[in-house]
This record gives structure tokens, sequence and C-alpha cells, in this order.
């Protein structure tokens, strides 16, 4: 009996270790089959990803509004959208008007611009001119015009310190910059250097392209480079997000499909280019 006993027990204990091997077994294929499928689902997710970005093309400069637009997430856009309402009805016409009637703005921001209320400036300024007092008046009247005070005007109102405007006296480098806005400083600065009249040769007979805007006055030219750095201060100070991390504001140094976008409801800017016949 006792033989019998040990044989029983041990029949037992085998039984165990089986059933024990065999759930072990099991659960390392359920493993094996859960990490598969997890990753089968990580493939598809970066596939599905892949075929929604592949649907439009990175962003490059010769792209037309209808091309970048795509390229704004919704949320982006909404935003973008409502503050371009609240400029729209700030200044009184809408971001969507059209070409020549932007140009009629430009026009009477060019006969704002003599006045003293806007710094009494002259079609072919000179260098000295360039004072960060009449800069900072010409800056007003653009905001006035355009932005219906959205940013000058909003900042003040905010209690916040306006952007000031200044030339630096930089030296030329291998770049061609004529302007920057400095957000660590709040502060649009134009390299004195590129504003010569030697540097800046732009008049009736020697007109320049300026982001699509035809300029015949280095007045022109200035204005129009004061609203391309407010585009930016604009995106700093009224959509922070956006400024700091929007893949659809940061390629191409900020002059992504949203700067291009507010350039062009804004000031009717339609390229990111500025061509001079002479240098």
């Amino acid at each position: 009996p006792g033989h019998a006993l040990v044989g029983t027990c041990v029949v037992v204990v085998a039984g165990l270790l089986l059933s024990l091997a065999g759930l072990r077994w099991r659960s390392l294929k359920d493993r094996k089959q859960g990490q598969l499928s997890r990753k089968k689902a990580v493939s598809s997710q970066n596939t599905a990803a892949t075929r929604r970005s592949s649907k439009h093309p990175p962003y490059h400069r010769d792209m037309q509004e209808g091309q970048y637009l795509r390229l704004i997430p919704p949320g982006e856009l909404q935003l973008i959208e409502s503050l371009l309402d609240q400029i729209a009805t700030a200044r009184g016409w809408p971001a969507t008007g059209s070409k020549l009637y932007v140009i009629s703005v430009w026009q009477q921001l060019e006969e704002v611009a003599c006045s003293p209320e806007a710094g009494s400036w002259v079609p072919d300024f000179a260098l000295v001119d360039m004072q960060p007092e009449r800069l900072t008046l010409l800056a007003a009247a653009l905001d006035r015009l355009f932005l219906g005070g959205a940013l000058q005007g909003w900042l003040l109102e905010a209690g916040k310190v306006p952007v000031r405007f200044q030339p630096i006296g930089s030296s030329d480098g291998p770049d061609d910059w004529i302007a920057h806005f400095e957000p660590n400083l709040n502060a649009v600065a134009l390299r004195a250097g590129r504003w010569t009249r030697e540097r800046m040769v732009v008049g009736p007979d020697c007109p320049a392209d300026y982001e699509g805007m035809v300029c015949t006055s280095r007045l022109q030219v200035l204005a129009h480079t004061l609203a391309h750095e407010m585009v930016h201060a604009l995106v700093y100070h009224r959509l922070p997000a956006i400024d700091k991390s929007s893949p659809a504001y940061l390629p191409d140094e900020r002059h992504g499909p949203i700067f291009r976008l507010l350039s062009h409801r804004l000031f009717g800017h339609t390229t990111e280019r500025f061509r001079r016949s002479r240098q």
C-alpha cells in the first residue's frame, strides 16, 4: 500500500507540473500575441499618419494660399480666423478685401506718414531720420489702419509695454536681412547698414517688389518692412502658443503657412520675397 501511495503522489505531482508548464506556455504565447497585436496597431497608426501627411506636400515658399491653408491645423486656423474677424471689425474693412482696396489703404498710410502724427516722413528719407520715436509713430499708424489697434493698442490697454522700433548698427554679413523682431526685447530692430541711400536704392525709376507689393520709394519699403515684423509681434503677443510650437508657423524661420496667411489677410503681402533692381 505504501508503494502504491507514493506512486499516486508522483503521478499527481507530475500532472501538476505539466499543468503549470502548460499554463506558462499559454501565458508566454498570449504575451507574444499581445506584443504582436500592439506592434501591428502602432504600425497601422504610423501608416495612417503617413498617409494623412502624404496628402499634402511639405511647406515651401512658392505655395499659393489654397495650398498652405491645408497645412494649418483646424484648431489653430480657428484661432487665427477669430483674431482676423476682430481686426476686420476694428479697422472697418474685411480681411479678404480686394487687392485694389488694400493698395488704397497703403496709399492712405503713405499720406498719413508725412504728417506729424506719424513722424513727418519724406519718401526718400535719410538714415538719420530713422529715430525710434519716428519709427514708433509710423508703426502706430500701421497699427490703426491695418490692425485696428490689435497690436500696439491692445498692448497698451492690457497694461503691457508696446513693441519698440529702433535701428541697430550691426555690421554686414552673409545674410541680407533688413529688420528683425526680437521677442526677448519686444523690439523690432532695423539694420542700419542696409538702410542707407546707397544700399537701399528705391524710387520711381527704380522700383522694388516687397512681397508682392510694388514700392517706388524708400518710405514705402520701410512701411512694408515694419508691417512684416509686426505680424511676427502679433503672433508672439496674441497667439503665444502658436508662436512657441506650431509646426505651421515655425518653418522657414517663422515664415510658415500661418505667417503667410496673416501677412496676406492683414497687409496684402502675397509672397515672401523682396527684390530691388539695384543693391
